[in-house]
C-alpha cells in the first residue's frame, strides 16, 4: 500500500504547477470557518467531492486488493466528519495543515481506516 502513496506523492512533484493551487488544509479551514453558512455549503461541496474521487480511485484498487485505506462499509461519512477529520489532523500535526487539503483528507483516510493485510 504505500507503494501507490509513495507513487502518488512523486506524481505529484513531478506535475506542473497549476495558475490556482489547491488550497491547504490550513487555507481551506480558514476559509471555511470565515464563510457565512449558506457559503460553508460550497466547501463542504469541494470537500464531498473530493473524497468521493479518493473512494473511487480506492474502489479500483479494491479490485486487485490493493486499496489504500478499508473503510467499513456500513460508514458514511458526512461532510462536518471530513472536515474534522482535517482539522483534528491539522491541529494533531501542524505540518500536515500545510499540505493540499485533498492530499491531506487521502492520507487521514488512510490512517483512520488502514487495512489489515496492509501492502
Amino acid at each position: 500500500m504505500w507503494r501507490y502513496v509513495a507513487t502518488i506523492l512523486i506524481a505529484m512533484t513531478q506535475m506542473p504547477v497549476a495558475a490556482v493551487a489547491e488550497p491547504s488544509v490550513n487555507e481551506f479551514l480558514k476559509l471555511y470557518d470565515s464563510a457565512k453558512p449558506d457559503g460553508r455549503v460550497i466547501f463542504e461541496l469541494a470537500i464531498r467531492h473530493t473524497f468521493e474521487g479518493i473512494a473511487w480511485v480506492n474502489a479500483y484498487l479494491h479490485r486487485t486488493n490493493q486499496e489504500l485505506y478499508c473503510a467499513p462499509s456500513q460508514i458514511a461519512l458526512l461532510d462536518a466528519q471530513l472536515i474534522d477529520m482535517l482539522r483534528r489532523e491539522s491541529k494533531a500535526f501542524p505540518e500536515n495543515g500545510k499540505a493540499p487539503y485533498g492530499l491531506a483528507l487521502l492520507l487521514v483516510s488512510i490512517k483512520s481506516f488502514p487495512c489489515k493485510n496492509s501492502n
